[in-house]
């Protein structure tokens, strides 16, 4: 197989770089990009998040491998939803059925506090317009840097099925499945 045939490319892209601090310590940024209309062209689309490494502190080899797998999480959680590509994983994607036992655990001890946070990061992503389920979920647990690590993405889509339910978001399509669900903050009749 030829690895450079031509291949449709989707329109938007996850840049990560590094920023050098005058501390001598490292910033990793992350920045979605948007394919212009020349190939191979991209433009900078939006500033995602980043974070701050002192000096001698970005090592692969001794970094905590949570953090390592969040970091790999960010970037294809948000590659996914700015391409609206989260998959579900069956006929009921946000169904708790497929959580590991670590993940209950993990969603288990959540405080009051935190579940306050979730939320708070949801609907810094909606607005008036619909925008699809998946897409509010993938940029909330990509773009938090505060982010609860081991948190499952099903449990973000039943914290916007709550939102609806006391009726901060309204909802339209089906609310089990991200991808065929939207929701928009409640509009003022």
């Amino acid at each position: 197989m030829d690895s450079y045939q031509p291949y449709p490319i989707r329109p938007d892209a996850v840049l990560c770089s590094l920023a050098e601090l005058p501390d001598g310590g490292l910033r990793v940024v992350m920045d979605d990009l948007r394919q212009t209309g020349e190939p191979g062209r991209w433009q900078n689309r939006i500033f995602v998040t980043f974070k701050d490494y002192a000096a001698g502190q970005l090592d692969p080899s001794t970094l905590p491998d949570e953090e390592l797998q969040a970091f790999g999480l960010y970037v294809l959680v948000r590659l996914l939803a700015i391409n609206g590509c989260l998959r579900d994983t069956g006929e009921e994607p946000d169904s708790d059925a497929h959580l590991t036992e670590q993940q209950r655990q993990n969603i288990a001890a959540l405080t009051d506090e935190d579940i306050a946070w979730i939320d708070a990061q949801l609907l810094s992503h909606c607005d008036g317009q619909f925008r699809k389920i998946a897409f509010i979920v993938g940029s909330a647990m990509s773009l938090d840097p505060q982010r609860c690590v081991g948190i499952a993405y099903v449990f973000y889509a039943q914290r916007v099925r709550k939102l609806v339910a006391r009726g901060v978001l309204e909802a339209q399509g089906d609310l089990a499945r991200m991808r065929h669900g939207e929701v928009r903050i409640r509009q003022q009749p």
